[in-house]
């Protein structure tokens, strides 16, 4: 991540943290914050870690079995959003790769 500041080091070290916790409600509100930042590249590097959270907490409520097929066509739809958006040109000119 960047960001190299103290803040930046702390936000890094909190969103790794609650990763390693599969804390992601906690992620996701790290990413937001990331997210406001506006600096060039954090936005990708958000929306990844968004799209993330929320794959994750659908996977641990609704696990991947035949039966949850057809409801997470629909409750996957925002945590697919996410993830797209780290592929797209935008990302692409945050130089994310």
């Amino acid at each position: 991540m960047s960001g190299k500041t103290g803040r930046g080091y702390r936000l890094e070290a909190d969103i790794e943290k609650s990763r390693e916790e599969s804390n992601w409600k906690k992620v996701i509100e790290l990413a937001e914050h990331l997210k406001s930042r506006n600096q060039a590249g954090l936005e990708t590097l958000a929306n990844f870690l968004i799209g993330e959270g929320k794959l994750e907490s659908y996977l641990e409520e609704n696990p991947p079995i035949e039966a949850n097929v057809s409801k997470a066509k629909t409750g996957l739809a925002d945590a697919r959003r996410y993830l797209l958006m780290c592929i797209g040109e935008p990302a692409k000119k945050g130089e994310v790769r």
